[in-house]
């Protein structure tokens, strides 16, 4: 039988930890394992700033003019690679030419259900897990050894079966969990392993355990924003009680919450969201705008969620990053 006991996490909230507790390079080590922290390790000013984006539901037409507007292949990142993001896929209403245009450029493909319905079960992770990744393969042909990330609709999981069942049919990440800041200055917890558990709160019940082991894959959490009158936390960009009301409100709740990672720790800053906000134009304006002034910065990527997981696993300094292989556009 194991034995518990009570700890304080980092953000003050009383967590339950196995006795067989997380020592990173004693039994957790890189690049295929990480204990749950809120910090990086080594000096974080020597780090790159990355910000990653992640976005959900159908790909139309709509969306992709969007995307196409704000990601063009004009817009680089410090290494002269252009800049790119995460789609999180349903199969309902999906364009899949527009997929396998996405998937060329460089865009991450990732699996967001069949039906996008609740997928609390391990029963119905099983076959819309499995269906949608050879639905992205067969129809957007993109190949299956790419569509590594899945993020469950509504963000509410299949508790401990998640890990389990995403592992087993070939995932290496999930990025359904939430973690809830209530201001600028909060911990910001970073990618981490189920070797030892998920010992962060549950926000939208159930979670993977605490005790629950599931060695190898990557939980990414989705930390949240605080919104533009530095009022309320926001889960997803498009998710604040307070929504901005002003292509200056947009660029203000963007930069602060920028400015909240980069001036600090720089942790990987993540816009986790729907593309139907640009559909209002201060919005887009904004986030023009907001991108043109990062892309700008000569420490500053954005990169797909999958990039950003391969720095995670392998944290070299900015002199160094052209030992990252998938950095690379050459």
């Amino acid at each position: 039988m194991k034995l518990f006991i009570p700890v304080l996490c980092l953000v003050g909230v009383a967590q339950v930890f196995s006795l067989q507790t997380c020592q990173q390079d004693v039994n957790c080590k890189l690049p295929d394992c990480l204990c749950s922290s809120f910090s990086h390790r080594g000096n974080s000013k020597n780090y790159p700033q990355i910000v990653y984006f992640g976005f959900d539901d159908a790909l139309t037409q709509t969306m992709a003019n969007h995307y196409r507007f704000l990601f063009s292949p004009d817009r680089k990142n410090p290494n002269n690679c252009p800049i790119r993001m995460s789609l999180y896929i349903q199969h309902n209403y999906t364009d899949y030419n527009i997929v396998h245009e996405m998937y060329k450029k460089g865009m991450e493909i990732g699996v967001h259900s069949v039906t996008h319905q609740n997928i609390d079960t391990r029963a119905k992770l099983l076959n819309e897990g499995k269906q949608q990744r050879e639905n992205l393969h067969k129809l957007g042909k993109v190949p299956l050894e790419h569509i590594l990330g899945w993020r469950s609709p509504n963000l509410k999981t299949a508790g401990d079966a998640q890990p389990d069942v995403l592992k087993q049919l070939g995932y290496l990440y999930d990025i359904s969990l939430t973690f809830t800041r209530r201001s600028y200055g909060d911990k910001k917890p970073l990618p981490f392993t189920l070797d030892y558990g998920n010992p962060l709160p549950c926000m939208v019940k159930p979670c993977p355990g605490r005790s629950s082991v599931h060695k190898g894959f990557w939980e990414i959490p989705i930390n949240s924003l605080i919104d533009y009158k530095s009022q309320y936390p926001c889960p997803y960009v498009d998710g604040c009680y307070n929504g901005p009301k002003s292509t200056s409100d947009s660029f203000d709740y963007l930069y602060k919450n920028f400015m909240d990672y980069y001036k600090e720790g720089r942790e990987p800053f993540g816009f986790h969201m729907h593309a139907a906000w640009f559909e209002v134009n201060h919005n887009r304006e904004a986030m023009d705008k907001f991108i043109k002034h990062i892309v700008s910065l000569p420490d500053v990527y954005i990169v797909t969620v999958k990039q950003m997981l391969d720095w995670i696993r392998n944290p070299v300094p900015l002199s160094e990053l052209h030992r990252l292989t998938s950095w690379d556009c050459s």
